[in-house]
């Protein structure tokens, strides 16, 4: 039997599913006709692991390619693209596109769904380190926010009413090899310690004083270890670094990895006001539950990450 991972050909998505084929796990993915295939995908054998174009708002499509590929579990990772998420499209193919896979998952009798939601639906919470248990404000001004929200009371409402296992996983702001949007600090900065002109690269973006980054390899492990756990004591978990990085801690691990790189042309100020999901400077997540899933929490500090990241940039352009 499959594990199937929606969104399995996007930045994240890719590494899952490697991470669960190179474990000798059974593993398709799915991807959306506009989705890219990143460089990371598909472990060390091309063609190994089954690509099947589905859009899961299609609930009879989704359906069809779950019994197709002898779907056992879900890991939910599909998403609109960054310019689509949050208007009414976009909005629509989320919501309906989980409905669909919680009712499959269903009428299928499959083990488990992993949902991903994010960092973001603590916008608004003031105490550090977020927990998740900690209450949730009802109004937030963040789009992101709001919709993972309505993602995540969706998913364990279906799920509390006759529906499969359900398991969100909230995570952090995720950087490694693969990922393509520039919009984080981790990236922008290993592109330029790779040598790749940061002018044509970066695009700058606000930045709070600090973030919870996420190695992708240390994000994928976790997902695939909840995902793969026979029990589980909760059905919300962090997934994140665990630490707040400030952007110059950015800067000094990857000048102290290639001191020659010309850092000082990358924009990476944060205009006044900005700030993590809380508001405040230094968002980051509790990982205690985490803990508790074997083999989940993350191996790579900023340090290691960044080395790794760097090192994989300077052999591949993403």
């Amino acid at each position: 039997m499959t594990v199937v991972v929606t969104g399995g050909t996007g930045f994240i998505g890719c590494h899952v599913a490697a991470s669960f084929h190179a474990a000798g796990e059974p593993v398709a993915v799915t991807r959306h006709r506009r989705d890219p295939v990143t460089d990371a995908s598909a472990g060390d054998r091309p063609g190994a692991i089954a690509v099947v174009q589905v859009d899961v708002a299609d609930l009879g499509a989704l359906r069809e390619a779950a019994v197709r590929l002898g779907a056992e579990s879900i890991v939910h990772l599909a998403a609109p693209g960054p310019d689509d998420t949050y208007r009414g499209a976009g909005i629509d193919a989320t919501v309906r596109g989980l409905a669909n896979l919680v009712e499959v998952a269903r009428s299928l009798e499959l083990r488990r769904v992993t949902v991903a939601s994010s960092i973001s639906v603590y916008a608004g919470v003031r105490d550090l380190p977020y927990r998740e248990d900690g209450a949730l404000p009802l109004a937030t001004g963040d789009p992101i926010a709001a919709l993972k929200r309505v993602v995540e009371e969706l998913a364990l409402h279906r799920a509390g009413t006759a529906g499969p296992d359900v398991v969100v996983v909230r995570l952090g702001d995720v950087y490694g090899p693969g990922y393509r949007t520039m919009r984080n600090v981790p990236s922008r900065v290993a592109h330029c310690a790779a040598g790749h002109a940061p002018e044509a690269r970066a695009r700058p973006q606000p930045e709070p004083a600090a973030h919870d980054y996420c190695y992708v390899a240390d994000c994928a492990r976790a997902i695939r270890a909840g995902h793969r756990a026979e029990r589980l004591e909760h059905r919300v978990y962090n997934v994140g670094g665990g630490r707040p990085v400030t952007a110059g801690e950015v800067v000094e691990v990857a000048r102290a990895l290639r001191p020659g790189a010309p850092y000082e042309r990358l924009r990476l100020d944060a205009p006044q006001g900005t700030g993590a999901p809380g508001g405040g400077a230094a968002g980051y997540m509790d990982l205690g539950r985490l803990g508790e899933v074997p083999d989940a929490l993350p191996r790579y500090g900023i340090a290691e990450g960044m080395a790794a990241y760097i090192d994989w940039l300077e052999r591949h352009e993403w």
